[in-house]
């Protein structure tokens, strides 16, 4: 159960130094590159949490609620304090992206070996879709980062490293951070309790190595407890990550002609006439109330939508499945190259990762801990994802694990020989 000695004593921060010396640079290029006063996507957003922490004004929008946790605006904030300028910020997310490939290195090394480590830490740095991403203030990079933390030290615990009072603390920040910053990582965190629980009473010999583990997901949340209770005060809801769960679902179960469960925002319904004529009336009347009564409107509308056609439901959940890996199909939007890029980047790791699946559950009484139980994560994650209209980059959130579980499973059940 346990990785090659050999492979242990060579941590490879050589290799990790030399992919942080190269993804550093592309990034904040890119960054400096298209650098624009104005901000795009979520920007706003997260710029403006960022500015409420520093006034220490925590109450929610009125009109948004609580659409993300307090994790990046957190990392925002001393920005926000000196008065940096945007570029700054922007910049601020090459460093995390440099550091997130460096630590996947890190983690792969002694699993699967030099070659392994350096093939996804640049695949996972170079995919298009961070790429276009990352140069702005967006949360994927702080999410890649603490994921890779996460991960690095849940494979330390998992292999029986030492000091693990060290790498559980680190694991513990890193998930409560990530939590934070991509709340959908909270459900996934409740969920993996009850399943290591239940690992930990079948495969004896991971005992330590699970109570471990399950000191992580324990402490993670409780450090998330001051958030939490805060939104059920707002609230009067426990656990409360978010409060758009609501406007997401009731996307996924509409099944009007052309529709396959894609997400719109409320834009698009006022200016998209096919939109319009099947959703404008019920987003006026429930875009004007507060976020919990919206909330609760639109979970109503959702469940009326599932009660009366739960086929087409049930055709937009897999539609969601290939819109999650690849971007397709999207309501009545054509396809686009980038549609194509995405298939080329994203494919050969998806393929990888199902290989490796096989793989596991075929020598399953031989598995190694650490691909065993990150690849468990990464599947109530997906499973998780689907639920909601899903999006390419939710994946790619994850292919940091994905690397990791294809890596350790692929080098320990293949030989490869010239």
């Amino acid at each position: 159960m346990q990785s090659p000695t050999h492979l242990e004593e060579q941590p490879g921060h050589r290799l990790a130094l030399w992919i942080f010396l190269l993804v550093l640079p592309l990034y904040a290029a890119l960054a400096v590159g298209v650098h624009s006063p104005n901000l795009i996507w979520d920007e706003g957003r997260y710029l403006e949490g960022a500015i409420k922490l520093s006034e220490q004004n925590f109450e929610p929008d009125e009109h948004r609620g609580f659409v993300n946790g307090p994790g990046y605006p957190l990392f925002l904030l001393p920005f926000v304090k000196m008065g940096a300028p945007l570029l700054a910020a922007r910049i601020a997310n090459a460093v995390l992206m440099a550091l997130a490939a460096m630590v996947l290195c890190i983690t792969i090394r002694p699993l699967a070996g030099k070659v392994w480590a350096a093939v996804a830490a640049l695949g996972l740095a170079l995919h298009p879709l961070l790429l276009r991403v990352v140069p702005y203030v967006m949360t994927e990079p702080l999410t890649l980062l603490t994921l890779t933390l996460f991960a690095w030290s849940s494979s330390n615990l998992l292999r029986g490293s030492s000091r693990s009072w060290l790498w559980i603390g680190i694991g513990t920040l890193s998930l409560a951070w990530l939590i934070l910053t991509r709340v959908i990582f909270g459900y996934v965190v409740i969920v993996m309790i009850p399943v290591s629980l239940t690992l930990l009473v079948i495969i004896r010999p991971w005992r330590e190595l699970l109570r471990n583990l399950l000191a992580v997901y324990v402490g993670s949340l409780l450090l998330c407890l001051p958030y939490l209770s805060y939104t059920f005060e707002k609230t009067g809801q426990f656990p409360c990550w978010s409060t758009n769960s609501g406007e997401l679902l009731y996307w996924l179960t509409s099944t009007h002609e052309g529709e396959t469960g894609s997400w719109f925002s409320p834009q698009d319904v006022e200016s998209l006439p096919h939109l319009q004529r099947n959703h404008g009336e019920f987003y006026d009347r429930v875009m004007a109330l507060p976020f919990m009564e919206r909330e609760a409107a639109f979970k109503q509308a959702a469940k009326a939508n599932l009660e009366a056609n739960p086929k087409g439901v049930l055709y937009n959940w897999f539609c969601n499945i290939p819109r999650l890996a690849f971007g397709f199909p999207r309501s009545f939007i054509a396809e686009t190259p980038l549609t194509f890029i995405i298939v080329i980047a994203s494919g050969p790791l998806v393929l990888l990762s199902l290989a490796s699946l096989l793989l596991t559950l075929r020598h399953w009484r031989d598995t190694d801990p650490t691909a065993l139980m990150l690849g468990l994560m990464a599947l109530v994650y997906i499973g998780g994802s689907t639920l909601a209209p899903a999006q390419p980059r939710y994946l790619v959130m994850i292919f940091p694990l994905l690397w990791i579980v294809s890596a350790a499973s692929l080098k320990r059940y293949l030989s490869l020989r010239w």
